[in-house]
């Protein structure tokens, strides 16, 4: 068996994975021709370095293979941890799942250094050491365990850990070609193999839209746009790509786009205005505001989980008899899937990408530094994340503009065992107090804490004037905990996460009741910066623009308006020019968000985001959803990609969301004009 052999079997494998994966996703038979053929030349690309190693390990020294295949398994279990964050875990409160990685990547190196020694070929040995005898047990085993490694793919964390599915997707391309190879036992039966193989490898040049839901096709349409990536720039001008320019380096689709010098640099939709931030500050009113505001946010809430919402059980039946002297919001989103984009735009009334942001590197300590600081890191501690705060736009927040204008301003805040709504990094700007739950006892800082403390600034407001109070809980974050003389509704995640707002309710409550006793005019709000997601044991939010992470409640109980419910669409960059109008204070800049009490806009598109960066620094993920109520175009800005989705399935999972062949060109010029005006790349500074 020579090297094509060996070649002409991961050619095969690749074509089989990949289109028995779309097959099974239920996409029309040319699209599955079409993954067919991606399979096809990434197995080409990938049984190629494999082949030219077997031939000089052939000839050489047994010891040298010996010692080859053992490193190089060892260094991809090592690339593996370290790229799921294991080593940084081993010491922290996740331990024991860092050493479980730990342990598996080992395992897998111990398994396929024992594979590829076995298999390595050998004068008079064709096919190593597995031999005639073990042949067909071997071509069994390994087809088998390639399958299950598919079926985990497709059913484990999906949209979670891209490392792990690279990784198992790798191992199951391994283990086809290897099955293959020792299946087909002649030179010829392989150029037949070949031939098959060879017209699907043409049908590999054009785009593939169709592909979003099958995970081994798409890994094959991303690894062949990085190959055909001639000038380096992350971007690929053939299988839909994107890149106008794929021999100039400056021009792509994640390129800041230059306004006003005529060159469109980020291919799309040529040279849009920037939104402006904000000039001369506007006048402050003569006269006091004749409104209070009260703004209670409660993170990581999901509406379909709250019994005021219409959830089988009945988590909310205090927030339940506020909503009926309240406006329910029924289709109210945030603008940002993590707290650190939601609540920085909440409070600017601008979408998270028109925003100046800051690197912050997040360690083992659960320390927050600028890049600047890392060299004061403590001895034993390591970078864990890199995070992104808008610690020196030039926006201010929405209290600092009352304060100005004479109102009392407030705050209680518990961000639990993050720092990013601590003073230091800008969410106590404006605020004349500001209140954190970490300062109590730890005991203290729960729920219960907060609303204690939240009553007490109460309680401290100035009679004579009128205010802004900001109250964050934190509760229904992870980790779950246990609450006594509540109902505890089973182990899952889901269950566990139901308890923790049947007690966030119950704390909330006391803060409204206390918030109704105030005698001046007085604006309540009530929403969360975020949803979330629950696959297996696991519950996440961030990571993804799915419905459940994305949609959230809200509730407002302002003198004048009418109580009951609507299905108008609304932002949380909606609160800011609301509260504004209330406080009839002038608004400062252009904001993406509308005031509430206007009628709404015809046909309204809103956006939310997500990004995620390497610790290293380059973007890990860059991901913004168009929507109008209906359906959601997803685009990934860092592969070019788009997918269209229905809205109307709240419950649908990540795996299951419906990619379609329909155009939406109001939400298309929704994205591409906000990339446009933001100048496409998030503004990253030190």
């Amino acid at each position: 068996m020579d090297v094509w052999s060996w070649i002409g079997a991961a050619t095969l494998a690749g074509t089989l994975l990949a289109g028995v994966d779309a097959a099974l996703t239920g996409i029309a038979a040319l699209a599955v021709l079409h993954a067919s053929g991606l399979g096809a030349a990434t197995g080409l690309l990938f049984g190629l370095p494999w082949a030219l190693c077997f031939r000089p390990l052939r000839d050489g020294k047994r010891w040298i293979a010996g010692l080859f295949w053992p490193l190089l398994s060892l260094i991809c279990a090592v690339l593996l941890a370290d790229a799921l964050g294991a080593f940084e875990r081993v010491s922290g409160p996740h331990a024991r799942l860092a050493w479980m990685v730990l342990g598996g990547c080992g395992a897998g190196a111990l398994g396929m250094s024992a594979l590829a020694l076995a298999a390595q070929p050998w004068p008079g040995r064709p096919r190593g050491y597995l031999g005639q005898h073990l042949r067909w047990p071997a071509v069994a085993l390994a087809a088998l365990s390639a399958a299950a490694l598919v079926f985990a793919d497709r059913r484990l964390f999906v949209g979670l850990y891209d490392p792990a599915h690279l990784a198992l997707q790798g191992a199951a391309l391994w283990l086809l070609t290897l099955a293959l190879w020792l299946a087909i036992a002649t030179r010829r039966a392989w150029w037949l193999a070949t031939l098959v193989a060879a017209p699907l490898l043409w049908l590999s040049a054009s785009d593939a839209s169709a592909l979003q839901d099958a995970p081994l096709a798409r890994r094959a349409l991303l690894t062949l746009r990085q190959v055909t990536d001639f000038d380096l720039d992350g971007y690929s001008g053939w299988l839909g790509g994107g890149d106008c320019a794929p021999l100039d380096g400056s021009s792509h689709p994640g390129a800041r786009e230059v306004p006003g010098n005529g060159i469109d640099e980020n291919c799309r939709l040529g040279d849009a205005a920037i939104y402006d931030t904000g000039s001369a500050p506007p006048p402050v009113p003569p006269d006091a505001s004749p409104m209070s505001v009260a703004l209670i946010t409660i993170d990581t809430v999901r509406p379909d989980h709250l019994g005021l919402y219409g959830y089988r059980r009945d988590t909310t039946p205090h927030l339940s008899r506020f909503a009926a002297t309240a406006l329910r919001y029924d289709r109210a989103y945030t603008s940002g899937a993590w707290t650190s984009l939601a609540v920085p735009s909440l409070f600017r009334g601008v979408y998270p990408r028109r925003l100046r942001w800051t690197r912050l590197f997040e360690t083992t300590r659960y320390r927050l530094l600028r890049t600047a600081e890392l060299d004061g890191l403590l001895p034993g501690e390591r970078i864990r994340f890199m995070y992104t705060m808008p610690l020196d736009t030039p926006r201010k927040p929405l209290a600092w503009w009352l304060r100005r204008r004479g109102m009392h301003t407030a705050a209680v805040v518990d961000d639990g065992y993050s720092q990013f709504l601590g003073p230091n990094l800008g969410a106590a700007d404006g605020f004349d107090a500001f209140h954190e739950v970490d300062d109590l006892p730890k005991k203290r800082r729960t729920d219960r804490g907060t609303a204690d403390l939240a009553i007490r600034a109460i309680d401290a407001l100035p009679p004579d004037r009128p205010f802004f109070l900001w109250i964050h809980f934190f509760g229904p974050h992870d980790p779950n905990t246990r609450h006594k003389g509540l109902p505890r509704y089973g182990k899952s995640q889901a269950d566990r996460y139901d308890h923790e707002l049947r007690y966030a309710d119950l704390q909330v409550s006391r803060v409204l009741d206390r918030l109704a006793e105030v005698e001046t005019p007085l604006a309540t709000f009530v929403t969360s910066d975020h949803g979330e997601l629950f696959i297996g044991k696991r519950r996440y939010h961030g990571v993804d623009l799915h419905e459940q992470g994305v949609r959230i409640p809200l509730l407002a109980r302002v003198p004048g308006w009418p109580t009951g419910t609507t299905d108008r669409l609304v932002s949380l960059v909606d609160l800011a020019p609301t509260v504004l109008a209330l406080t009839e204070t002038p608004t400062p800049y252009r904001m993406d968000g509308v005031d509430l009490a206007t009628p709404p806009p015809p046909d309204r598109v809103l956006l939310a985001e997500t990004w995620r960066y390497r610790r290293d620094g380059p973007p890990r993920q860059d991901l913004i959803a168009a929507f109008d109520g209906e359906r959601k175009l997803v685009f990934d800005t860092l592969r070019n990609r788009r997918r269209l989705v229905d809205q109307a399935e709240l419950r649908r999972p990540a795996r299951d969301l419906l990619p379609t062949g329909e155009s939406a060109p109001a939400l298309t010029d929704a994205v591409f004009r906000y990339l446009e005006q933001t100048g496409g790349r998030l503004h990253l500074e030190d």
